[in-house]
């Protein structure tokens, strides 16, 4: 896995802390529905989440695929009247497929 140490230059920010004051929320949206079709992506900050608690939820995410896939599959989206849940590779069902 490679590791960044350091922001790439080329991916814009975006603060969430724009979105909470009524003034400024208008010019955020605007920004926040041009990215995608600029960049793709885009780093949020001002979401008030710390360091430990990304680390946390990246190991969790980390063991988590790490389970056998039949495991994972408890949990599999299709079983969820809300459509959320794990995917298993190639089986994306969106798009009408």
């Amino acid at each position: 896995m490679a590791t960044w140490h350091g922001r790439p230059p080329q991916l814009p920010e975006m603060d969430l802390r724009a979105w909470r004051d009524s003034a400024s929320r208008p010019a955020f949206a605007d920004r926040l529905r041009d990215i995608p079709h600029r960049s793709g992506f885009c780093y949020l900050t001002g979401h008030g989440t710390t360091r430990q608690r990304s680390a946390e939820l990246l190991d969790l995410a980390r063991r988590f695929f790490a389970l056998p896939e039949h495991q994972r599959q408890a949990v599999e989206n299709v079983h969820s009247p809300h459509f959320r849940g794990y995917t298993p590779t190639g089986r994306e069902l969106t798009g009408g497929a």
